[in-house]
């Protein structure tokens, strides 16, 4: 599902308040690393970047929009189930606590992406990967993987209003978890750059459309996950 994040040549600013009324909304550790060598908590999300030309209201919408998707986004990226081989993965798993966030019709197609995923579609697989990580590319399989969940934490935000309405929403999640690599544990990196379009209903935002890119890289060996 394509989405064109609108791009503009106004200036950003960061919006620090965001910081302390989104750690409060989704329960999250205020604290976030301010240099590669300092401890990582769990969970985290940073303040996101806010286009500078909306007016007071679109500010306050985005807020809140980015407060509800970068938390739906972080609860979604994985879990200890998931990524346990071992434990089965079911497309309840993988359905419901991923649709509630969505519009009725991504969330139709978000049931056709897990349905394919589970019969063994690659490119369905990579889909649902991109919103809740579960099961490692099949370069992996022939190595035993250990179930462990070290954090996931959501970075490099950005907002901007949408053609028509809502708000073109791009960040960067992040799932650190232990592999078993020729017998010796080592964690990787699953970083996706996701892409959302949301808009409003009611008092809720909803994901409308998504997309991204993910890959996999050995975590630095220089920051440690708060485990």
């Amino acid at each position: 599902m394509p989405i064109h994040t609108r791009r503009r040549s106004t200036p950003l600013r960061r919006r620090a308040l965001l910081s302390g009324a989104l750690v409060a909304g989704v329960g999250l550790s205020a604290c976030s690393p301010q240099a590669p060598t300092e401890v990582m908590p769990e969970r985290f999300v940073d303040p996101p970047y806010l286009a500078e030309d909306m007016d007071a209201q679109e500010q306050a919408e985005a807020e809140e929009a980015w407060e509800q998707i970068s938390g739906w986004a972080l609860d979604n990226a994985t879990s200890e189930g998931a990524l346990d081989p071992e434990r089965p993965t079911t497309a309840a798993d993988l359905t419901e606590p991923v649709v509630r966030q969505m519009t009725p019709r991504s969330a139709k197609a978000w049931e056709r992406h897990v349905e394919a995923d589970l019969a063994g579609d690659l490119d369905a697989r990579d889909t649902v990967n991109l919103l809740h990580f579960h099961e490692w590319p099949k370069n992996f399989n022939r190595r035993r993987m250990e179930p462990v969940h070290h954090g996931s934490w959501v970075t490099d935000g950005e907002v901007y209003p949408a053609e028509g309405e809502g708000f073109d929403i791009s960040m960067t999640v992040v799932t650190r978890a232990g592999l078993t690599w020729d017998k010796q544990l080592v964690s990787q990196d699953v970083n996706r750059r996701v892409n959302l379009r949301v808009v409003p209903e009611g008092d809720r935002w909803l994901v409308a459309n998504y997309d991204g890119k993910l890959r996999i890289t050995p975590s630095a060996k220089d920051v440690s996950p708060n485990v």
